[in-house]
This record gives C-alpha cells, sequence and structure tokens, in this order.
C-alpha cells in the first residue's frame, strides 16, 4: 500500500484492526496488524499439543484393546450352549477382580447395543436383587 506522506502512514499504523484470536476465536481489537493471539495464556496455549486419545497412539491402542476385549469376552459367553453354562460362566466372569472394569463401565452399561457388562447387570439384578455396580 502507498501513502502520499508520513502522516497517513503513521494514522494507517495506529488504525485498531479488528481480528480473532487464533486460540480461542474472541474478538480482539489490535493496535498491530501482525499481532494473532489475545494474551500471553493463548499464544502458550496454541503452542501445547493436543492430549487426548485421537492425537495419542498410545490412548489409542488402548482403547482399542479395551473394547476388543469386551467383544471376545461377548463371543465367550455366547459359546457356552446351555443357560446353565451362560449362567456359570458369567458368575466366574463377574467375580474376576481383573474385568471390573469392564462390568463396571457406565458407557457399556448404558449401550444401545448388548455387550458383557449388560449382560453381566442382567445377571446380577436376576440372582442377588441389586445393580452390578453394588454387588462390588
Amino acid at each position: 500500500m502507498t501513502y502520499a506522506n508520513q502522516t497517513d502512514f503513521l494514522e494507517a499504523l495506529s488504525t485498531p484492526v479488528e481480528k480473532l484470536c487464533k486460540h480461542c476465536d474472541t474478538k480482539i481489537t489490535f493496535k498491530r496488524s501482525t499481532k494473532v493471539f489475545c494474551s500471553d495464556n493463548c499464544r502458550k496455549n496454541n503452542s501445547r499439543p493436543i492430549q487426548n486419545a485421537q492425537s495419542s497412539p498410545a490412548k489409542a491402542r488402548e482403547q482399542m484393546e479395551y473394547f476388543d476385549r469386551v467383544n471376545y469376552s461377548y463371543e465367550l459367553y455366547l459359546d457356552n450352549r446351555t443357560q446353565e453354562q451362560r449362567d456359570e460362566w458369567i458368575q466366574a466372569y463377574i467375580d474376576n477382580p481383573t474385568t471390573k472394569k469392564i462390568v463396571c463401565n457406565p458407557a457399556l452399561l448404558n449401550a444401545k447395543t448388548i455387550n458383557i457388562a449388560k449382560i453381566a447387570h442382567r445377571y446380577v439384578m436376576k440372582t442377588y436383587g441389586v445393580s452390578i455396580k453394588d454387588y462390588y
């Protein structure tokens, strides 16, 4: 951009510029046209990596293994032919302390599809009259 004189140039520099902060998307009036963030905190937070399952390969693998274990348990339950065998198997599964994380998982208990946590909950309700969370 070309300016007629130095006064026009200085006025253009002092004219506030409205932009959105790159991190928090708040509308801020900047005095400098090259400013990108509204504060030091936004600048620092923008450079930090996101730490969640979507960006962490280790966490994504852990969740995949967890749900594979859930599905495998359901398949093992269905391998039992009679209801008596299934009841024995589910009782042993519930009594195993390493499976508590699966059978008490709220996401699995509230899921729309049938899974091992729902089967364990129904079994405990039928047999003992309490929910699976109260059973533990």
